[in-house]
């Protein structure tokens, strides 16, 4: 089948001024440009082994606070980065250009987190709440972050933002942006209908990861919602997706299809 298809609820029909932050491929997402600039933190969910998205964050806002969460950054997984690369390297998998970017990754690592501006805590979000410091505590329930009314979240945490749902509509008057990716989508559609309803917040943008897993009749896994406050859209449009020159593949030897909407 040469196009996806996805239900008509998940189908953006609000003009925003976007703008795609991150790399072109796995990483960058296509976000309200007016909403970077208002927001006082980005909350970052999930980062990996690319930080290009948080780093193009505070290009556009210098004075931003950027709180991130992944427990899977440590030594161990440096390690096996190094070496995976290495092997990938060998097997001519990948270019000496390639792998010396991907080990220059490694060295400016601990160079963008020295900053006053980052704070990266080292917990994987796999529920509503998380144990620092011997406290059971609610991620958006952190210091300087709950009490902050311009929020801009970025969520990537492999099938826990299920986790996270109620916490985040508890939040909403304070989010200027969100964006989700969500997995196993189709067993979830409930779940995330119920969560844009209650969410207050239009649906600007929708990508769906072709890393993710395809049905026979052309349903994806995984997508990637954005949403912005009203103030940040303008009127109803319709359009079709992916958007050329903003929307990239996450599996750059893998072509993005076109996204049929049905009821």
């Amino acid at each position: 089948m040469n196009y996806l298809i996805l239900p008509k609820f998940l189908k953006p029909r609000f003009f925003s001024s976007k703008i795609r932050i991150g790399r072109e491929y796995d990483g960058g997402y296509v976000v309200s440009k007016n909403a970077i600039k208002k927001s006082n933190i980005l909350l970052s969910l999930g980062l990996y082994d690319d930080w290009s998205f948080e780093e193009n964050f505070l290009k556009i806002n210098k004075k931003a606070k950027v709180y991130i969460f992944d427990g899977s950054i440590n030594l161990f997984f440096w390690l096996k980065y190094l070496l995976k690369n290495l092997f990938y390297f060998l097997k001519k998998e990948i270019s000496f250009h390639q792998l010396f970017k991907n080990y220059y990754q490694f060295i400016l690592f601990p160079f963008f987190f020295i900053r006053r501006n980052i704070k990266f805590i080292q917990k994987n979000i796999v529920g509503s709440y998380i144990n620092l410091n011997n406290k059971e505590v609610s991620i958006l329930d952190l210091k300087h972050i709950h009490k902050n009314k311009n929020l801009f979240i970025k969520i990537d945490i492999e099938g826990n933002e299920y986790e996270i749902l109620d916490d985040i509509i508890k939040i909403k008057d304070s989010i200027e942006c969100l964006v989700i990716e969500f997995h196993d989508l189709k067993k979830n559609l409930k779940k995330i209908r119920k969560f844009i309803n209650k969410l207050d917040l239009r649906l600007i943008h929708l990508h769906v990861n072709n890393y993710g897993k395809i049905s026979k009749t052309g349903f994806p896994s995984v997508v990637e919602l954005t949403f912005a406050k009203k103030i940040y859209c303008k009127k109803k449009i319709t359009i079709n997706f992916p958007i050329k020159n903003l929307d990239f593949p996450n599996n750059p030897f893998s072509l993005d299809k076109k996204i049929k909407f049905k009821n």
